[in-house]
């Protein structure tokens, strides 16, 4: 790339970290912990508008975290904020809880109940540090490419990718990029397993599901009878459907009282944090007779909304500080969000796809020019004194050949 700075960005140097092991665990808890706050944090805004939501905390959290990695000063302390990261006032570098992270999981040879990718696509215009692209390729292991991101074909690459790296149940996360923009971040994750025990197709029935406001709505609804594990809860009732790969699980939950106000009170108090761990923890195996509906469902769109009321509006503004990425002043302009989910009787395939734009600080749009003036035909001319309109020059143009 010949747009790379080779000399190290400004911030504390980033040393990959010493790993100790009886630390792991707990560095592992606290990042999902995050993750999982963050992502009912974005639900709870996301639910007020929409009927249906799906996002994928993780891609949105990677692809912020990546970002959040240029970041320094208030800027750094806004975004891990909203990141429900722990102590956020830290200047130190986001990549080395997430260094910690992903190297001890890689030393504990844990199998990957997912694949994750990232990715930069830096315009040919952004002077940028090899060290914050050195960085994003070893510690979140991004695939750096350089692009020209003013032409309108450069989603086509940049979809491309995402395509390749969901296997192709994300068809596009990037539509129109703005011509100004410098610099796209892009994570996707991809999740294919089949059920432990599969449902039996010949029992799929159709069967009424009921809409909020009274409707019914024709559904095929599964249906299995098999020891599996149940938790009954205050509110919410609901069961662990367990995957092939054992580590990975699916948990349904219902609401024990029916309306939206139950089903939005259900995601804000147990989707996170310890309510999750304790639900979770209270589940007992029993024989359960099980009638759950196909389904697939989907999300897209701006998270630029959610995100400042999350508390990271400084990363978005005219102030926004991002000096480890580059020398340019740069903001985020947009972070854009496509998630989709399959369920059926042979089991679930998932995927979802995050994209960071960033543009220069302070620029704005042009507006529509007033008039236009061509000087085509013979015209007058003059110098002056604005303080005083003096005039110290004029005259008259009438052919430019003389």
């Amino acid at each position: 790339m010949s747009n790379i700075i080779p000399e190290s960005p400004p911030g504390p140097a980033f040393v990959f970290p010493r790993l100790d092991v009886q630390q792991l665990e707990s560095d592992r808890k606290d990042q999902a912990t995050a993750v999982d706050t963050f992502g009912r944090n974005i639900i709870a805004e996301l639910q007020k508008e929409k009927p249906n939501v799906l996002i994928s905390a993780l891609s949105i959290h990677e692809a912020l975290m990546m970002t959040a990695n240029g970041a320094l000063g208030d800027t750094l302390t806004c975004m891990k904020t909203g990141l429900c990261l722990k102590n956020p006032s830290s200047d130190e570098p986001i990549n080395v809880l997430h260094a910690q992270v992903t190297a001890g999981a890689t030393m504990e040879n844990r199998a990957p109940l997912y694949t994750l990718a990232n990715s930069i696509w830096i315009s040919d215009k952004l002077p940028i540090y090899r060290g914050f692209v050195d960085e994003c390729s070893s510690v979140f292991q991004a695939d750096a490419k350089t692009l020209d991101l003013s032409k309108k074909d450069c989603t086509d690459t940049i979809n491309k990718w995402v395509v390749d790296a969901t296997k192709g149940l994300i068809e596009k996360v990037v539509d129109d990029i703005h011509p100004q923009t410098r610099l796209v971040l892009v994570n996707a994750i991809h999740f294919q397993q089949k059920f432990d025990k599969p449902f039996k197709k010949p029992l799929t029935r159709e069967r009424d599901f009921r809409l909020f406001g009274g409707g019914t709505k024709k559904v095929e609804m599964m249906k299995q009878t098999e020891t599996m594990a149940y938790f009954n809860e205050g509110d919410v009732e609901g069961v662990i459907l367990q995957f092939e790969l054992n580590d990975a699980q699916m948990v349904v939950m219902l609401p024990k009282e029916e309306g939206l106000a139950a089903l939005h009170k259900v995601a804000s108090t147990w989707l996170a944090g310890d309510q999750f761990s304790r639900l979770i923890d209270s589940s007992k195996p029993g024989r359960i007779e099980l009638q759950l509906p196909k389904f697939e469902i989907g999300f897209e769109g701006s998270l630029k909304p959610v995100l400042i009321k999350l508390g990271m509006e400084k990363a978005f503004s005219d102030t926004a500080r991002f000096p480890r990425i580059s020398e340019t002043d740069l903001k985020i302009d947009d972070v854009v969000h496509k998630a989709k989910l399959r369920v059926d009787e042979d089991g679930v395939e998932a995927a979802a796809a995050t994209g960071v734009t960033m543009m220069p600080r302070m620029f704005r749009p042009e507006p529509d020019p007033i008039a236009t003036v061509v000087v085509d035909r013979p015209f007058v001319v003059g110098l002056m004194d604005r303080r005083d309109k003096l005039l110290f020059f004029s005259g008259v143009v009438s052919d430019l050949g003389v």
